[in-house]
C-alpha cells in the first residue's frame, strides 16, 4: 500500500512505480498529484486503479505487466492524457471513457490478451497512432473503419 501522505507531495510531476510486488491496488490519494503529468506502474500486482479522476494535467500514463488488473478507470476525466500505454495486462477486459480524450494522440495497448473494449476509441480526434497486437479478443465498433483512417500509423486488425 502506498501511504496516505503521498497527497501531500503536490507539486510532484512524475511518479514511477516500478517492481512493487505488494502493491495491489492504487489508493484514491493518487488524485491528490494534481500537478502530475507522467505515471509509469511497471511490474506491480495491481488489481485495482482509483483516484484518477483528480489528474487533469496527467499527460502521459504507463501500465506494464500488471497482469491482476481487469479494469483501468474511466478515463474522461483525463483531459490533457496525450499517451496511453497498456503492455501485459494480460486480465484487463476494457478501458472506459476514451470519448472526450480530445488530446490523445497515441493508445497503445499490447499483448492484453483479454482486452474486449476500447470504448470511445473512435471519438478521439487527436489520436494518431493506435496500436493493439496481441489483443485477440478486441471487439471494433461501428466507427472503426473512420478511425483507421485518420489513424497515421497502426497495428491493429479491424
Amino acid at each position: 500500500m502506498l501511504p496516505r501522505s503521498l497527497g501531500d507531495l503536490e507539486n510532484l510531476k512524475e511518479l514511477n512505480l516500478l517492481n512493487c510486488q505488494k502493491l495491489k491496488r492504487l489508493p484514491d490519494s493518487i488524485g491528490l498529484l494534481t500537478q502530475l503529468t507522467h505515471m509509469k506502474v511497471k511490474d506491480c500486482n495491481l488489481r485495482k486503479i482509483e483516484g484518477l479522476c483528480g489528474l487533469a494535467k496527467l499527460e502521459i500514463l504507463k501500465i506494464q505487466s500488471s497482469e491482476e488488473l481487469e479494469e483501468l478507470p474511466s478515463m474522461e476525466t483525463l483531459v490533457s492524457l496525450r499517451g496511453l500505454w497498456a503492455y501485459g495486462c494480460v486480465k484487463l477486459k476494457r478501458i472506459k471513457g476514451l470519448a472526450l480524450l480530445t488530446k490523445l494522440r497515441v493508445l497503445d495497448v499490447k499483448n492484453c490478451s483479454e482486452l474486449k473494449e476500447l470504448e470511445g476509441v473512435e471519438h478521439c480526434i487527436s489520436l494518431q497512432r493506435l496500436y493493439a497486437s496481441g489483443c485477440p479478443k478486441l471487439q471494433w465498433g461501428g466507427g472503426a473503419g473512420q478511425l483507421r483512417q485518420r489513424l497515421k500509423e497502426s497495428d491493429i486488425a479491424i
